[in-house]
């Protein structure tokens, strides 16, 4: 390496805007790299093609064939086999706007709460993300409940607590 490239470098921890640019771009593609890996273990999945021989489950299969931890595996086919049930979360995990934890998080969330957690998605972090997925937050599976006739139009994600004191996101 040169003495001016060397001179041309700036210090650790001093990247600016050219660094975080740069990780932007190489974390889009990480998370649509992951969107693919997810589409194509759906494929797997609705297929059969992940059984053969001494595999005994998708998740095996998934983490042997990837490399992955078992939880981690379990978590990716979590996201496969839900996947066409959250069209808005999946669209923008393909586009490499969600990263794989977040769509992790979010795939535990019923089926009608897709969209709005999609957006609540771009601003929360991963930690939000999983608080707002517990169990409290959502009865598995139910439908929100019918909202009483509202005089404006609310376009956000709100929560409220119901009458036996759980705490719901609408």
């Amino acid at each position: 390496m040169s003495d001016a490239a060397v001179l041309s470098r700036p210090p650790d921890g001093a990247g600016g805007p050219d660094i975080d640019a740069e990780i932007a771009e190489i974390a889009g593609g990480l998370n649509a790299q992951h969107g693919r890996l997810v589409a194509a273990v759906r494929r797997a999945l609705d297929t059969g093609s992940w059984q053969a021989d001494g595999i005994h489950s998708p998740t095996q299969w998934l983490a042997r064939r990837v490399g992955l931890s078992p939880p981690r595996a379990q978590e990716i086919l979590r996201c496969a086999e839900r996947r066409h049930e959250s069209p808005a979360v999946s669209a923008m995990f393909a586009r490499g706007e969600l990263a794989v934890d977040q769509v992790v998080a979010l795939m535990r969330a019923p089926a009608w709460a897709d969209e709005h957690l999609a957006e609540f998605a771009t601003v929360a972090t991963v930690g939000q993300l999983r608080k707002t997925m517990t169990s409290r937050f959502f009865d598995e599976g139910s439908e929100p409940a019918p909202a009483e006739p509202a005089t404006e139009v609310h376009d956000r994600l709100s929560t409220s607590v119901d009458e036996s004191g759980r705490q719901r996101v609408r």
